[in-house]
């Protein structure tokens, strides 16, 4: 009784180790060496948030998950496999917008959504992310 307990437990442990075969470890690391705070999105077409339809007050939650201070790293994790999400995204390049914390100051989260404002974008694909060894920084 006490060994198929063991082997049970054994079993349970190993498959919660297990790394979902559906989940890309491939991460992009994003570094700001600029001299502004920055939000950053991604997205697979040129609105920056295309999954926003309206704008709603738990989206401001969301929105600090993605602000790199200036001088500090972040890991855009995809969920999913990259290639199956580029593949959807015009010419297989998805865009990755930044926008200054001091416009989000100015205009407000609601504005900047209705009116796709942003500082910068870049396109990129998977030879793109390779060439960088997934590490990009902005400037």
């Amino acid at each position: 009784m006490n060994k198929t307990c063991y082997v049970y437990f054994f079993i349970v442990l190993l498959y919660a180790c297990a790394v979902d075969p559906r989940i890309d470890l491939r991460e992009l690391n994003i570094t700001n060496h600029s001299n502004k705070d920055i939000y950053y999105f991604y997205s697979q077409n040129d609105s920056v948030f295309s999954n926003a339809s309206e704008y709603n007050l738990t989206w401001n939650k969301y929105m600090e998950t993605n602000l790199i201070l200036m001088n500090d790293t972040s890991t855009l994790t995809l969920e999913g496999k990259w290639e199956k999400y580029l593949s959807e995204c015009p010419q297989g390049k998805f865009r990755l917008f930044f926008i200054e914390k001091n416009l989000v100051d100015v205009y407000g989260w609601k504005t900047i959504i209705k009116k796709n404002i942003y500082s910068n974008k870049i396109l990129m694909d998977l030879s793109d992310m390779k060439r960088i060894n997934w590490f990009l920084v902005y400037k």
